[in-house]
């Protein structure tokens, strides 16, 4: 590690003939992105790419991912469909990970090929003034966690440079194929599923899905709303939580939404929990009962896209919460959230692959 140069951004921007010789003549270097650290090599050299395979100990049926120099020279390496036409316009540049049609390079999978482009100007810079195009993975071994700083890893003493931008935001792109007529989540990352599909207009299809409800106390609507949704939707991928924006860990349900839950023969297991952050980054879809629960959320943990009434999908409009009320109001309260789960149950088996 010691004899491998380390440039600051700002410097390796001063030094981009150096960088862009060492790539041309096979080497590899780290490089930032707005999410992770990456390993590149210039695209068309063979020795660099094969190099950045055996440092990671990568499957080399893995593909590596195309970083163009430059958002007006990425047609001489791809083929857009108009679905990943849409996604290039709407989503880059940002931390999406987007799979189309390839042209004529030498990495990809059978017909097609992933290529980002990140959305962070100085990384910008940096890759247009090297001016070639790079094959790039993450800067880590193989089935190991992603680099987010440059201390981290072991893989740095076979590299030929680093370009150190201090410590990365960490989660990793979210990666998308556009390559066909339905957009496929692939992996999911740092830009949500709702962000996506509210960006370009049409659902994505994954795999799996995680959705959270959130109330106030986490001991009456959020947890009626996860009980219906296990009863009613039902299914190995759809993966539900509940939290709320001032709860406290370990409360039970409230005795009368147990009532009531009993009373419909819908099972449940309730320890009340605040929503967090880690909660916020697992959902795919955050669905509250009213708006300040909306406004709460957005503001606090900047999550715009995800979040949205759980009122919404059954058109009842915001839930109040019974709590302190009579079992009559509990009832009411569980049967709006009843005909909104079954709407949602609907909109999220659109979305399984």
């Amino acid at each position: 590690m010691s004899d491998v140069p380390i440039f600051s951004i700002e410097e390796a921007l001063k030094r981009t003939d150096e960088i862009r010789e060492i790539l041309k003549k096979g080497g590899v270097g780290i490089f930032p992105t707005d999410t992770v650290y990456g390993i590149a090599a210039y695209l068309y050299s063979k020795e660099g790419i094969e190099k950045i395979y055996r440092i990671k100990g990568r499957d080399r049926t893995k593909p590596l991912v195309l970083f163009p120099e430059s958002i007006y020279e990425i047609e001489k390496y791809i083929h857009f469909t108009y679905l990943s036409w849409k996604g290039f316009c709407k989503l880059l540049p940002g931390k999406v990970t987007i799979i189309t049609k390839k042209g004529d390079i030498p990495i990809g999978k059978g017909e097609t090929i992933g290529f980002r482009i990140p959305g962070d100007y100085k990384i910008l810079e940096l890759i247009e003034k090297i001016g070639i195009p790079l094959a790039t993975t993450s800067a880590n071994l193989s089935g190991k966690p992603p680099m987010i700083e440059i201390n981290q890893s072991s893989i740095l003493k076979d590299v030929d440079f680093v370009i150190d931008m201090g410590k990365l935001p960490g989660i990793p792109s979210t990666v998308i194929d556009m390559s066909d007529r339905v957009p496929v989540i692939l992996r999911k990352g740092a830009i949500s599923i709702r962000e996506i599909e509210k960006k370009i207009g049409i659902y994505c299809k994954a795999d799996s899905i995680n959705i959270l409800f959130v109330c106030t106390g986490n001991i009456c609507r959020s947890p009626m709303a996860k009980a219906l949704a296990d009863s009613i939707i039902n299914m190995e991928n759809v993966k539900t939580e509940s939290a709320g924006i001032s709860a406290d860990y370990g409360e039970s349900i409230s005795d009368k939404a147990a009532m009531v839950l009993n009373a419909n023969g819908i099972p449940f297991n309730h320890s009340s929990k605040p929503i967090n952050r880690e909660l916020v980054e697992w959902a795919d879809f955050i669905l509250v009962m009213e708006n300040r629960q909306v406004e709460f959320i957005r503001g606090f943990f900047n999550e715009e896209f995800k979040v949205e009434l759980l009122g919404s999908y059954g058109k009842t409009g915001e839930i109040s919460d019974p709590y302190g009320m009579d079992l009559e109001e509990y009832e009411k309260t569980f049967n709006k959230i009843k005909k909104n789960i079954i709407v949602l149950k609907y909109e999220i088996l659109k979305r399984l692959l």
